[in-house]
């Protein structure tokens, strides 16, 4: 009775727990699963997160890899902690020996920072700074910009500096700096020692050279000759005034082409030319450029510049449009200072027949008054040049010739432009009156009106 009671009450209080415990399990299980799927779930979130951070950390140094600009980032005591591959090609080293370096090291060549350095003044100033370089350790002109870096509590943690090569911005607006300024100083000269003067000058500061010639051209005799000079040290053997067969100069290749010809030393070497071998042997040079002056489409001359050196900086195609440029503004000024020769040849020519020719010739205006004369017209009347510029033609003819002398202009002279031969009296100083023959021609202006 009672134990089996006690028994019976015992596996039912058994059975009621193993129930609850049962009923716990199932919870639990139901719980563990849910957080396990939980877990999972925060596992491949994490995960998805990481592979987006990865992905945004390679597009970052992909991006940071791809600019052309040397960017590098730097600690506050000079050292770069990080640079693009673009540093690296720059002075042709690894990240890896670049990192933990001194940026003047790295970028100037140098134990101590660049003497205008902006990274200097970004570290006081915490503000954005930039600078422009010059440097022949980094190959040209670079226009850095340092920006500071914050971390917590905005205090400094290091510097970006972002260095972008400008060297063929400022080499574009050296260039036309220059054109303008030659093409001022050609515009006031018709001289030619003053244009390869300002030519050689300014030529010298884009592609250093020892000399430079100038020299016309003449197509009919297919003869150069050489117009002025400039040297640099020695001077050439060949002489201004020097004319030369074409044929026989370098500058007949640039006359056929009508373009420009760049000779290294190896091919100057080669040259056969009368010329050349003269600039070889007596002139010692290495390297030449001839630079055609065209003009509309005739060649009307040359401008050569020459070196001595070989393995200074001479010649490259990226000059080659500047010296076109050169070459355009130089034709207009050599063609004038041509014309101007040839007229003053003209001039002298018609003084030296002016004077020397014994028949009496006069310039008047319409009015009559005497402009010029030459000696044979002074000596005909017997004046001197200043007394005869105070008097009118008029006063050297008699009254009574005054009449047919008005109707020979009328009819005539003024509309013909010329007048027939015609016989006149002239009236000497000394008061002699004596016969002549006279014939007359109208002057006109470049609009065609008399004058």
């Amino acid at each position: 009775g009672i134990l089996t009671d006690r028994f019976n009450w015992m596996v039912e209080k058994l059975k009621t727990s193993y129930d609850a415990i049962k009923g716990y399990s199932d919870k639990l299980e139901v719980m563990v699963n849910e957080r396990t799927k939980d877990l999972a779930a925060t596992a491949q979130e994490l995960e998805k997160k990481v592979e987006e951070i990865e992905h945004a950390r390679n597009d970052w140094e992909t991006t940071f890899d791809s600019i052309s600009d040397l960017i590098s980032i730097h600690d506050k005591e000079f050292n770069i902690v990080r640079c693009n591959k673009a540093v690296a090609r720059k002075f042709n080293l690894k990240p890896e020996d670049i990192i933990g370096k001194k940026c003047y090291e790295i970028f100037h060549g140098t134990n101590r920072p660049w003497h205008t350095c902006p990274y200097e003044r970004c570290r006081k100033t915490l503000k954005p700074e930039t600078e422009e370089v010059e440097d022949p350790h980094m190959g040209g002109v670079f226009l850095i910009s340092c920006f500071p870096r914050f971390g917590e509590g905005g205090k400094l943690i290091g510097i970006v500096d972002v260095a972008k090569d400008i060297t063929n911005q400022k080499r574009i607006e050296k260039q036309e700096k220059i054109l303008r300024e030659v093409s001022e100083r050609l515009d006031k000269t018709l001289d030619f020692e003053t244009i390869s003067k300002t030519i050689f000058d300014y030529l010298d500061q884009i592609i250093p050279h020892d000399h430079t010639v100038l020299a016309s051209i003449d197509s009919d005799t297919q003869t150069a000759r050489v117009l002025a000079i400039q040297n640099k040290g020695e001077p050439l053997y060949i002489k201004k005034g020097e004319w030369v067969p074409l044929k026989n100069t370098s500058a007949y290749l640039a006359y056929k082409k009508k373009d420009i010809i760049y000779r290294p030393y190896k091919e100057i070497q080669k040259s056969e030319l009368p010329f050349d071998i003269k600039l070889i042997k007596k002139e010692k040079i290495k390297r030449d450029i001839i630079i055609p002056l065209i003009l509309g489409n005739d060649v009307i001359g040359f401008l050569v510049l020459a070196s001595r050196g070989i393995d200074t900086p001479f010649f490259n195609e990226e000059n080659k449009p500047f010296l076109k440029k050169i070459a355009n503004i130089l034709a207009g000024p050599v063609s004038n200072a041509l014309l101007l020769e040839r007229i003053k040849e003209s001039e002298e020519k018609y003084h030296k027949l002016f004077e020397t020719v014994t028949d009496g010739i006069v310039f008047t205006n319409l009015e009559g008054n005497i402009l010029d004369c030459n000696k044979g017209f002074l000596d005909m009347l017997g004046y001197s040049m200043e007394e005869i510029r105070t008097k009118n033609h008029r006063d050297n003819i008699p009254a009574e010739w005054h009449d047919m002398k008005e109707k020979i202009v009328k009819e005539q002279i003024m509309k013909r432009g010329h007048s027939e031969v015609y016989e006149l009296q002239y009236i000497k100083k000394d008061g002699t009156v004596f016969p002549i023959s006279v014939r007359s021609w109208l002057i006109k202006d470049e609009e065609g009106k008399a004058k």
